[in-house]
């Protein structure tokens, strides 16, 4: 039997410590919740939180970069893919319901899967690095 898959939004005092564990499980060091946009998401599976992502949306041309897509430490392919892709249709929406025409992800290869099923087109073979760095003097540190 399919999981019932549900959203509710990201909420930075609740969720950040579920996800820094998610991002240690996975061996990634995770991103500050100082430059998590407020568009984010978490899908549940029967009522269990299992993966998130977030949506930047940029204020001049109308695209949106999804982006640090994570889900829960040893969920099985299956379920993450199917999360991965619930968690997108729903950022779809709500960014061509503000006007944007076009969202863009960026991810490893082995999770470039679920973006393909869920209508994303590669536009390189080239593997891109994310870097980051601070430009202000104030910590933000890590999730």
């Amino acid at each position: 039997m399919k999981p019932l898959l549900q959203l509710r939004m990201y909420d930075p005092a609740q969720d950040a410590p579920m996800i820094a564990k998610w991002c240690e499980d996975h061996h990634y060091m995770g991103i500050p919740n100082a430059i998590l946009p407020r568009l984010g998401v978490v899908v549940q599976a029967d009522g269990e939180d299992v993966a998130a992502l977030w949506l930047y949306m940029d204020n001049s041309c109308g695209v949106a970069f999804a982006e640090h897509p994570i889900t829960k430490g040893g969920l099985s392919l299956k379920l993450a893919k199917a999360s991965l892709i619930h968690a997108i249709n729903f950022l779809k929406l709500e960014a061509r319901s503000c006007g944007y025409h076009t969202i863009i992800i960026r991810t490893l290869p082995p999770l470039a899967r679920w973006a393909k099923d869920a209508g994303f087109v590669k536009d390189s073979e080239k593997t891109l690095v994310t870097m980051l760095v601070s430009v202000g003097e104030e910590d933000h540190g890590s999730r």
